[in-house]
């Protein structure tokens, strides 16, 4: 917004979108995926985004459980009140 103010041309827009599975209570996997405009499409960045390890240790999967129970606590509650 900014740079619209001193005439100048903003950033192209990025956006990340990451999803997340529980496996267990207290094991979770995520793939991510970040998108950017060219041609008047969405495409890929390429190496950015991508998948949770395979060989992630507990403590890792234990953490994308966290954030897994954390998003849907904040987009259900974003949603519905």
């Amino acid at each position: 917004m900014a740079k619209l103010v001193f005439g100048e041309a903003p950033a192209a827009p990025k956006f990340v979108n990451t999803c997340y599975s529980l496996v267990a209570p207290d094991y979770g996997i995520s793939i991510a995926g970040v998108y950017q405009p060219v041609n008047g499409q969405w495409l890929e960045v390429e190496g950015a985004g991508g998948i949770s390890p395979v060989d992630a240790p507990r403590a890792f999967r234990s953490q994308e459980a966290k954030f897994a129970n954390g998003w849907f606590n904040t987009i259900t509650s974003e949603i519905f009140g």
